[in-house]
């Protein structure tokens, strides 16, 4: 548990205060970006944020702000955690810290595949519509709730921030991200023009989205499988108000329709250990991000964008430069996380290479979006 004997020490009377309950048990979820740890007390399931990292940086809110967002998505239909209590006292966890419900389900990280139960065809889709039709949700949110407490980011502001992560981290670590920092100069001479604003997620992803058992709904579409249903959309750290296409160019960055060409992947820079690229770099360029979504019955990557459309109305004209500006921006937040780490051998530089392989198909329309 990364919580000392002495925060767990004043955590207990912290939540005894705030609900009138005591903690029962303590357990570690996720030591990431955000320490997430798993709070029982006596009457219910918690859980605890609080951020490790990047909470300073462009793009990224603090803990009072996602309190306050938190508290106006529980008035919508978006399935977030509903905020039970913030604290801005340091002197108990060392940062201030968030706690909310705690949602049930099954997230998807990169690179994993589908629970066992959602290995067939019928399950591919019915998550994938499932995950598309809740950000057509988000999106089409009336904004005005959330404008006194969020920032509006434009395509615009994506890029130059994003650059300037890049040329941060480059300076701060010897190996050299030239070619990365072409995509960035493609980016800033393609901007589009401003379409809609919308409330984004900032990383609406599978890994971010929790999928439980979809229930029976008793009629003649009942399947011998269970199918998966959006449960809970986590971690809204960089929630804002912004253009729409940055957050369906950064969702289809994950998806792999069967057309694609695999990247060539001699300019990606190998394993210290073993010399080679490593194994995930390798599935990835085969089967996408999240190799579930090249198997039978996920749907194509146009297919999620006309059902978008079609529940939103909103333009998806200009996808190609929100794809490729979506590969370009993960890659500087894991350039930076490199770069905070000391550099060397944090295993991110193979996987900073392959988005920038794939935002470079996209950018010579190989890659159709």
């Amino acid at each position: 548990m990364p919580l000392t004997d002495t925060e767990q020490a004043k955590l207990g009377p912290w939540v005894e205060a705030e609900l009138g309950e005591q903690i029962v048990s303590l357990d570690l979820v996720a030591d990431g970006l955000n320490l997430v740890v798993a709070v029982s007390t006596s009457d219910a399931d918690y859980i605890l944020r609080r951020p490790n990292e990047l909470r300073d940086t462009p793009m990224f809110i603090d803990i009072l702000t996602e309190y306050r967002a938190l508290k106006r998505l529980a008035t919508t239909e978006i399935p977030a955690p509903r905020p039970i209590a913030h604290c801005q006292d340091e002197s108990i966890l060392g940062d201030p810290f968030l706690l909310m419900t705690r949602l049930d389900g099954d997230v998807v990280p990169l690179g994993s595949r589908l629970p066992g139960r959602y290995r067939n065809s019928a399950a591919r889709k019915c998550l994938a519509n499932d995950v598309i039709d809740t950000l057509a949700t988000l999106h089409t949110t009336p904004t005005a709730p959330f404008e006194k407490i969020c920032e509006t980011h434009t395509i615009t502001d994506h890029v130059a921030a994003d650059i300037a992560r890049v040329e941060r981290a480059a300076e701060a670590v010897p190996e050299s991200f030239s070619q990365l920092a072409a995509v960035g100069d493609w980016l800033r001479d393609h901007v589009p023009e401003p379409t809609d604003t919308v409330i984004t997620h900032g990383d609406y992803r599978p890994g971010n989205i929790l999928f439980s058992e979809a229930p029976n709904l008793g009629d003649n579409t009942t399947h011998s499988q269970p199918l998966p249903t959006v449960s809970g959309v986590l971690d809204w750290e960089t929630l804002s108000l912004g253009d729409p296409r940055t957050e369906l160019g950064y969702l289809l960055l994950r998806w792999r329709d069967a057309g694609d060409p695999t990247p060539t992947l001699d300019s990606v820079r190998t394993n210290s250990e073993t010399n080679s690229v490593p194994r995930g770099i390798k599935q990835a360029a085969a089967s996408g991000l999240a190799p579930y979504t090249s198997a039978p019955g996920s749907p194509s990557r146009h297919e999620l964008v006309t059902r978008y459309e079609t529940r939103t109305g909103h333009s998806t004209d200009r996808l190609r430069f929100a794809f490729v500006s979506a590969a370009f921006s993960l890659a500087a937040v894991w350039m930076t996380l490199h770069a905070q780490d000391g550099g060397g051998d944090t295993g991110r530089l193979p996987w900073i290479d392959y988005l920038r392989l794939t935002a470079e198909l996209a950018i010579d329309n190989r890659l159709e979006v």
